[in-house]
C-alpha cells in the first residue's frame, strides 16, 4: 500500500510543474528535452534519438501579460499561456520545440517563437493534413521524414531502423497498458475516480516513457486491487477542448458524477492506435497518428465519428456528456453542432461549458453541474 501510494504521489507529482524531477535528472545527465504541444507530434521519432519529448502545458498559469504583447484576446488561454511560459523563461530547460498546424491558435505560437527571437536551438514546424486519404498520409509521412531528418542534424547522429521500432515498441506498450486502464473505468463500479485517471494520462507528457510504463504497470495493478467507487449520481464523458484542470474533474465529482470516460487530447486521444511494427516504419507512424476519428479538427469523416461517439457511450453506460470548450477554441466550437445532433439521437443529456484555460467562473461551474445532475436523475425517474 505505502509503494502504491508513492508511485501515485510520483505521477501527480510530474505534473504539478514543469520542470519536475524527471526533467531535473534527465537534464543533469546532459541530455536533451525537447517541447511540444500536441499529439500530432510523432513522440516516437524524438524518442528514438534518445532525447526526452515532453508535452507543454501551462500548469497554473493565470496571467498572460508577456503572451498578450504578441497575441490579442481572440487567442484562446491555452495558447497565451504556453506562449507565456516560453516567453517568461519557465520552459528554459527545452532544447528545443516541434510545433504543428493542429489549430491556428497553437501554430501562431511557433510564428511568434522565430519573431520575436524566443526560439530555441532547434524547431521545427510539422503541417498536418485536416483530410484523411491515402494522398495525404503519404503528404504527412513525408512532413514527419523531414522532421526526422532535421532532428538528426541538429543531434549529429542517425536514427536507424531498429531505433525507430524500438521506440515504437515502447510507445505501444504504453497504448496497450492505456486500453487495459480504461477497461477498469467501464466497470458499474469504476476503481479509479476521473480526477485520478487524468493525472495518470497527464503523467505521460511529463516523464520519460520507460519510467512512465513502469509506474503505469505499477498503478494498474493497485486499481485493480481496488473497491470500486458505487456511490455516485450519473456516467459521465468528458469531451472538447484542452483540458489538464483537475479541479475541473474535481468539482463534477464531489458533486456526484463520475467522469468514466474522456474524448480529449490529455486524456484517452492523446495514445492513437497501435503502430505497426514491421514495413514502412514511417508510413505505419503516419497513418495511426492521423487516424483519431474523434478529432474535431479532421474535415469529413462524420459518421466514423458518430460511431465512436456511440461506442464510447455504450461500452461506458454513459447518462451524460459535458462538452466543454476553451473560448475562441473554433475547431471544437464547429464539432459541437455535430455532436449535439448526435446525442439527441441517442437521447443522451449534453451539458455545454465554454470555459478559459485557467480555473474561473468556479460557483457558476457547481451550478451548472448541479443541474445537470439533477436534470439526469429526472430523467430517469420518469
Amino acid at each position: 500500500m505505502k509503494s502504491a501510494q508513492a508511485t501515485r504521489e510520483v505521477m501527480r507529482g510530474s505534473i504539478a510543474v514543469p520542470s519536475n524531477r524527471f526533467v531535473q535528472d534527465w537534464k543533469a545527465e546532459g541530455k536533451k528535452i525537447i517541447g511540444f504541444h500536441c499529439i500530432y507530434v510523432p513522440e516516437e521519432i524524438i524518442y528514438a534519438a534518445g532525447v526526452f519529448p515532453f508535452r507543454i502545458r501551462p500548469v497554473g498559469c493565470m496571467e498572460v501579460s508577456s503572451a498578450d504583447v504578441y497575441m490579442t484576446g481572440l487567442h484562446c488561454t491555452f495558447a497565451r499561456g504556453c506562449l507565456e511560459f516560453i516567453l517568461d523563461g519557465k520552459l528554459d530547460f527545452l532544447n528545443g520545440l516541434v510545433s504543428t498546424s493542429s489549430c491556428d491558435n497553437i501554430r501562431s505560437i511557433h510564428d511568434i517563437c522565430e519573431r520575436a527571437g524566443k526560439g530555441y536551438s532547434f524547431m521545427h514546424f510539422i503541417d498536418v493534413p485536416y483530410v484523411i486519404s491515402d494522398e495525404s498520409i503519404e503528404w504527412y509521412k513525408r512532413e514527419i521524414a523531414q522532421f526526422k531528418n532535421r532532428l538528426e542534424g541538429f543531434l549529429g547522429i542517425r536514427i536507424t531502423e531498429g531505433d525507430l521500432g524500438d521506440a515504437l515498441r515502447v510507445y505501444n506498450e504504453t497504448r496497450r497498458l492505456i486500453e487495459q486502464f480504461y477497461e477498469l473505468r467501464k466497470k458499474e463500479s469504476p476503481p479509479v475516480s476521473g480526477s485520478e485517471a487524468m493525472s495518470i494520462t497527464l503523467a505521460a507528457g511529463a516523464i520519460p516513457r520507460n519510467e512512465y510504463n513502469r509506474l503505469l504497470s505499477e498503478t494498474i495493478k493497485d486499481i485493480q486491487g481496488r473497491n470500486g467507487i458505487s456511490k455516485y449520481r450519473a456516467r459521465l464523458m468528458i469531451m472538447g477542448s484542452a483540458l489538464d484542470d483537475l479541479s475541473f474533474f474535481q468539482i463534477i465529482e464531489d458533486l456526484g458524477g463520475l467522469v468514466c470516460a474522456d474524448s480529449l487530447c490529455f486524456g484517452r486521444e492523446y495514445f492513437c492506435k497501435p503502430v505497426e511494427t514491421e514495413g514502412d516504419l514511417l508510413g505505419n507512424l503516419a497513418r495511426a497518428y492521423l487516424d483519431r476519428p474523434s478529432r474535431a479538427r479532421v474535415m469529413g469523416h462524420f459518421s466514423e465519428k458518430d460511431d465512436y461517439l456511440e461506442r464510447m457511450i455504450r461500452e461506458y453506460c454513459i447518462d451524460g456528456v459535458i462538452h466543454q470548450r476553451i473560448r475562441y477554441c473554433d475547431p471544437w466550437g464547429g464539432d459541437l453542432l455535430r455532436t449535439r445532433k448526435k446525442l439527441k439521437e441517442m437521447n443522451i443529456p449534453l451539458l455545454v461549458i465554454e470555459r478559459e484555460y485557467w480555473p474561473t467562473g468556479i460557483g457558476q461551474l457547481r451550478t451548472r453541474v448541479q443541474a445537470f445532475l439533477e436534470s439526469i436523475e429526472t430523467r430517469r425517474e420518469r
